[in-house]
C-alpha cells in the first residue's frame, strides 16, 4: 500500500513530452506509466513504418522503463541507422552508456544529440534530465543544458520542471514553486509540474490547497489518469475516505494499475465503509498474492466491521503468524482485541489492547479500553494496575476528583474479588489503596456521599466479619448526612447502611433491640426484604 514518489519515475521521462500531442500519443502513455498502452501505439506504428526514428527511440525508451536495456539499445541504434539526423536515439545511447560506467562513449553521443539537435530545446531538456539521472547525478551539467535549452526556446516547460526538481533537492521550495509555475503557464496540461506543486503544498500541511490545484489539472485534463491517482492520495491523507475511493476509482477503471494502488483503492473503500466491495477487491488481491499479509489485515478487519467476528478471529490469527513483528501496527491489535471483545474473550481482548498501546503509546485510549475489558471479564487485578499506571502518569496539580474515584473503585473491585481468597495480603493491598483514595474524593468534595458510601463498602471488605466495625462510622455518617434527607432518591443506599449497620449490632454487641430496630427500617422501604424478613424471623425465635 506504500506508494513511491512520483518524482522517481518521472525523473526517467519528463523530456518525453517532446512527441506528446494527444492523449493517445506513445510518448504521453509512457508519461502517464501506462506501458501496454504505450507499446501497443509504438507497435503498431512500427507496423506502419518500421524506420520511423522517432517510433523506434519510443521503443527504446520504453525498453529502458522496463529495466531492459539490451532491448532499448537495440532501437535506439536502429533508430540512428534509420536517421542520423535525429538526435533523441543518440540521447539514448548515451543514457546506457553512462548507466554503465562508459563515459567515453556517452560523451560521444552526447556531442552527436546536441550537434543534431542544436535548434530544439527539448533535446537538451533529455540531456540534462539524463545527467540528473546519472549515477553521478551531475547537477552543474544539467543546469548547463538546461541553460542552452532556455536560449533556444525559452517556453519549453520542460525546462522549468527540471529547474523545479532541481530546487526542490536544494530544500529551495520556494524557487521550486515558481519554475513549476513557470511550467504550467507555458503548458497548462503538463501534469508533472501540477504534481511537484501539489508535493510544495501537501509538504507545507495545505493539503486542501493541493487538491485545488490538481482539480485544476483534472479540468483541463480529464485523461490524465495519474491525477486521480494523486487526488486519491490526497484525500486519504486527510481522511477524506469516500473522496479518496471516488478518485481511485476512476484511476482503477481507466488506468494500468499496481496491486499497491488497488490495494490502496481496497482501503480507501474500507475506510469509507463499502465493506462489500472492500471485500471483494481484498479476496481478488488475495488469490494473486496468498503470502500478502496486507490484504490478510485488511480482510480481517472487513470481516471485523461487517460482524462477523469468527471469521475475523480465524484470520487475525493467520496474520498474526505471517506479519513481521516489527511490521505489526497498533490498529492490528486494536481490530483483534474488537474481535476477541465480540467473542466474549475479555481477557484476551484486554492483553491485545495493551499491545496496541506498547506499539504507539500515543493512544492513551487502548490502555481504557484495556481497563475495560478486563473489568467485564472479571480481570479486576489487571484492570486496577493499568488505571494506577495511568493515573501516576498524570500530573498531580491536574489530577481531579473523578480520576481519585475511577483509581478507587478498580482497586475495590480488585480487593472485593479476593475475599474468598487465602491470598489476604494481595487483597488488603488492594483495598487498602481504595480506602485512602476514596477518603481523597470525600476530602475534596465533602458535598457529595460517594466517598464516604465507598470508604463503607471498602471498609466492610477489608473487615468481613464484622470484628471490628470498621464500615460503621462511614455508613452512619453518609446515612445522616446524605441518604435520610432524600430516602427516595437513596433507597437502596439506606437499606444497604441499615443492613450493615443490623448485622452489626447483632454480632458485634449483640444489641437485639437495636438490630432488630434497623431491620423494621429496611421494611418499611421495602416491605418484601428478605434479609430483613430472615432476620426477624431469627429475633422470633
Amino acid at each position: 500500500m506504500m506508494k513511491k514518489s512520483f518524482f522517481i519515475f518521472l525523473a526517467v521521462i519528463v523530456g518525453l513530452n517532446t512527441f506528446a500531442q494527444t492523449k493517445n500519443d506513445g510518448f504521453y502513455q509512457l508519461r502517464m506509466k501506462q506501458m501496454k498502452s504505450a507499446k501497443a501505439y509504438f507497435d503498431s506504428k512500427t507496423a506502419e513504418n518500421p524506420a520511423d526514428a522517432k517510433i523506434l527511440f519510443g521503443l527504446g525508451e520504453y525498453y529502458m522503463l522496463k529495466g531492459n536495456k539490451d532491448s532499448a539499445l537495440f532501437y535506439y541504434q536502429k533508430g540512428i541507422t534509420t536517421d542520423k539526423k535525429n538526435p533523441y536515439n543518440y540521447v539514448g545511447l548515451a543514457k546506457i552508456a553512462l548507466s554503465n560506467g562508459d563515459n567515453a562513449n556517452a560523451t560521444l553521443n552526447i556531442e552527436a544529440a546536441k550537434k543534431a539537435g542544436k535548434k530544439d530545446a527539448n533535446v537538451f531538456v533529455e540531456l540534462a534530465n539524463m545527467y540528473l539521472d546519472s549515477k553521478d547525478h551531475n547537477v552543474n551539467e544539467a543546469k548547463n543544458m538546461l541553460t542552452t535549452a532556455k536560449e533556444i526556446n525559452a517556453k519549453c516547460s520542460g525546462i522549468y520542471y527540471l529547474l523545479a526538481k532541481i530546487a526542490l533537492e536544494s530544500n529551495n521550495a520556494s524557487d521550486a514553486a515558481n519554475q513549476f509555475e513557470s511550467s504550467i503557464f507555458f503548458d497548462s496540461t503538463y501534469f508533472e509540474s501540477y504534481f511537484g506543486v501539489a508535493k510544495i503544498y501537501s509538504s507545507a500541511l495545505n493539503t486542501n490547497g493541493a487538491i485545488d490545484y490538481l482539480k485544476g489539472l483534472v479540468s483541463k485534463a480529464p485523461y490524465c489518469v495519474l491525477a486521480y491517482r494523486e487526488l486519491g492520495e490526497l484525500y486519504f491523507k486527510i481522511g477524506k475516505y469516500s473522496e479518496s475511493k471516488d478518485a481511485y476509482k476512476i484511476y482503477i477503471e481507466k488506468a494500468e494499475y499496481s496491486s499497491d494502488e488497488k490495494e490502496r483503492y481496497a482501503y480507501a473503500l474500507f475506510f469509507s465503509k463499502e465493506l462489500d466491495e472492500a471485500k471483494r477487491i481484498i479476496v481478488e488481491l488475495s488469490n494473486n498474492d496468498p503470502e500478502n499479509y496486507i490484504m490478510l489485515r485488511l480482510l480481517a478487519y472487513t470481516h471485523c466491521e461487517k460482524g462477523e467476528y469468527e471469521q475475523s478471529k480465524d484470520l487475525f490469527t493467520q496474520f498474526f503468524t505471517k506479519i513481521p513483528e516489527n511490521k505489526v501496527l497498533a490498529l492490528d491489535y486494536e481490530y483483534y482485541a474488537k474481535t476477541l471483545e465480540k467473542l466474549s474473550l475479555d481477557s484476551l481482548a484486554g492483553v491485545q489492547y495493551e499491545k496496541g498501546f506498547a506499539v504507539d503509546s500515543t493512544r492513551g485510549y487502548l490502555l481504557d479500553e484495556a481497563a475495560r475489558v478486563y473489568t467485564a471479564g472479571k480481570v479486576y487485578d489487571k484492570a486496577a494496575y493499568i488505571y494506577e499506571k495511568q493515573f501516576n502518569k498524570k500530573d498531580k496539580s491536574k489530577l481531579q476528583n473523578a480520576d481519585y474515584y475511577k483509581l478507587g473503585k478498580a482497586f475495590y473491585y480488585a480487593g472485593s474479588a479476593l475475599l474468598n481468597s487465602p491470598d489476604t495480603l494481595r487483597k488488603n493491598e488492594f483495598l487498602i489503596k481504595a480506602d485512602t483514595l476514596f477518603g481523597t474524593v470525600y476530602t475534596l468534595n465533602p458535598k457529595s456521599h460517594l466517598g464516604l458510601l465507598w470508604r463503607a463498602r471498602t471498609n466492610s471488605c477489608i473487615d468481613p466479619g464484622l470484628k471490628r466495625g470498621l464500615a460503621k462510622p462511614y455508613y452512619e455518617k453518609a446515612t445522616q448526612d446524605f441518604f435520610i434527607a432524600d430516602p427516595v432518591k437513596y433507597k437502596n443506599e439506606i437499606i444497604e447502611s441499615y443492613t450493615y449497620l443490623g448485622y452489626y449490632y447483632i454480632y458485634f454487641h449483640k444489641d437485639f433491640p437495636l438490630s432488630k430496630s434497623y431491620w423494621n427500617k429496611i421494611l418499611e422501604l421495602d416491605p418484601e426484604n428478605i434479609k430483613a424478613k430472615e432476620a426477624l424471623q431469627g429475633f422470633a425465635k
